[in-house]
């Protein structure tokens, strides 16, 4: 089952959420080829699959967002978006819920290229304009 809350602390069963409102260059993405689209996310624009080992870069979306744990396991992170915008201004509305801060500042540091100099080659297209630490409390401190 997946886990997105805290564990022995004040804040027990809460999470800590990121939101993010992101801005997109839909012109400039929409000049690059099919197969440069796909490379930029790690996945097939047609059904979402995501692109196998030699293909796959390390540049990708896929290969940036998703860490893992020292034994190779993947840190998981409940993840929802949204398209914001109209005919002209074009972005995403995201929010990320997660059982500690550090993953979801694990995963914007490699976006950004701070642990090993690659950065995210969707950054070509898209630039944050707002983003937020939240925590969330557990629904039993409510009542």
């Amino acid at each position: 089952m997946f886990e997105a809350t805290l564990r022995g602390s004040e804040g027990d069963g809460g999470s800590i959420a990121l939101l993010q409102k992101w801005k997109h260059d839909l012109n400039k993405f929409e000049n690059q080829t099919i197969p440069d689209k796909e490379l930029v996310f790690g996945r097939t624009l047609s059904g979402s699959v995501e692109l196998d080992g030699s293909v796959i870069a390390p540049d990708s979306h896929v290969k940036r967002v998703v860490i893992n744990n020292p034994e190779g396991e993947e840190l998981e992170v409940f993840r929802r978006s949204v398209a914001t915008g109209g005919v002209v201004d074009h972005g995403l509305m995201f929010l990320a819920f997660s059982a500690d801060q550090e993953r979801l500042n694990r995963i914007l540091h490699r976006m950004l290229g701070l642990e090993d100099g690659v950065s995210e080659r969707l950054l070509g297209f898209t630039k944050a304009v707002q983003s937020a630490y939240y925590f969330a409390p557990p629904i039993e401190s409510f009542s």
